[in-house]
């Protein structure tokens, strides 16, 4: 398994092309998991409600479009879950020794050494409200679309949905 490289700095990529790559792997370089060992593996982006990516072309107009159809359909309703971010449970999967310390999503940073939380898998549900404010701190997005402001906690901190996960069996990607 390759190490990943993070996008950090000021290179930002297209919101297309980010969205293309969640709905194609099921992730982004965007969203990544940074162990105590130095390594930092790419964390799982679940978005059901987006397209499958062979139904479009490979040409830059044919991304435009996807971006378009999934901006659509993830603020249908913006409060609802859309995007389930995972991180896995266990120690790192490049050298089976360092301990998962931070998700990282550009500036945004969410803690994960907690004790009792470390050795189990965790599941994040993410509005599309919160989605689109996170990806628009690390994208580039339209010009005549604005970023909405990221909801937090009480302690600053990036605040997910409160609901439970988002149900694998019910939910199929069209």
């Amino acid at each position: 398994m390759k190490g990943l490289s993070l996008v950090e700095g000021a290179h930002r990529r297209d919101f297309a092309d980010v969205v293309w790559q969640i709905a194609d792997k099921r992730g982004c370089d965007e969203v990544a998991i940074r162990y105590d060992c130095g390594h930092a593996i790419r964390a799982d982006v679940w978005a059901p409600t987006l397209a499958k990516t062979r139904e479009y072309g490979v040409g830059e107009a044919e991304r435009r479009r996807f971006m378009q159809h999934s901006l659509f359909v993830m603020t249908r309703e913006p409060g609802a879950p859309r995007v389930q971010i995972t991180v896995p449970e266990g120690l790192c999967r490049l050298c089976a020794r360092g301990q998962r310390q931070t998700l990282i999503c550009g500036p945004l940073q969410m803690d994960l050494t907690d004790a009792p939380a470390a050795a189990r898998r965790l599941e994040l549900p993410l509005s599309s409200h919160a989605f689109l404010s996170v990806m628009g701190q690390v994208c580039r997005l339209p010009e005549n679309l604005s970023t909405p402001p990221i909801p937090q906690g009480k302690d600053g901190s990036l605040k997910p949905f409160d609901g439970p996960p988002l149900p694998r069996e019910s939910l199929r990607q069209w």
